[in-house]
């Protein structure tokens, strides 16, 4: 007797369509940074929120999971900042999306007086370095980030 093939080919057919998938998979772009706005101020941490040009050239949405990024603010190093919320990216976008970020100071005395100085003025050289990781079904991809630009600080959002 024959032994039926019906496993073995849709274990074959499920690899072909992966294969297939990842084969037109383009790289997610992200850009220097637009704007930042402080929303709260603790003893050792800070909540902000950054606004930042993400390109997903894809059919495909995608969902930003994890965010682990150095800071500094006008060359003095911060603190670690990582995501409070995931962010989902649309299939073939190209727009500012806002991250709500929630920022652990590395020394707290000194990066505390530091964010006062620097929150004086409109304009602040941001340098964050670190990745981003998305998530499109069951593929994850690190994206890694390194940007120097100077941002506008905002009371309120335009």
């Amino acid at each position: 007797m024959r032994k039926p093939r019906l496993p073995f080919l849709s274990g074959f057919c499920l690899f072909v369509i992966i294969v297939t998938a990842c084969s037109n998979f383009e790289e997610v772009k992200v850009g220097s940074p637009t704007g930042l706005r402080i929303n709260r101020l603790r003893a050792s941490e800070i909540n902000l929120e950054v606004l930042l040009p993400i390109e997903n050239p894809n059919n495909k949405k995608f969902k930003v999971t994890t965010i682990d990024l150095d800071v500094s603010l006008n060359e003095h190093y911060l603190g670690k900042i990582r995501n409070v919320d995931q962010v989902l990216i649309p299939g073939k976008s190209k727009d500012i999306y806002t991250l709500s970020l929630e920022m652990e100071m590395n020394n707290l005395l000194s990066s505390f007086f530091s964010v006062l100085n620097i929150l004086a003025s409109r304009r602040v050289n941001l340098e964050i370095k670190g990745f981003l990781k998305v998530r499109s079904g069951i593929f994850t991809m690190t994206i890694p980030v390194k940007e120097i630009d100077e941002v506008l600080i905002f009371k309120e959002f335009p």
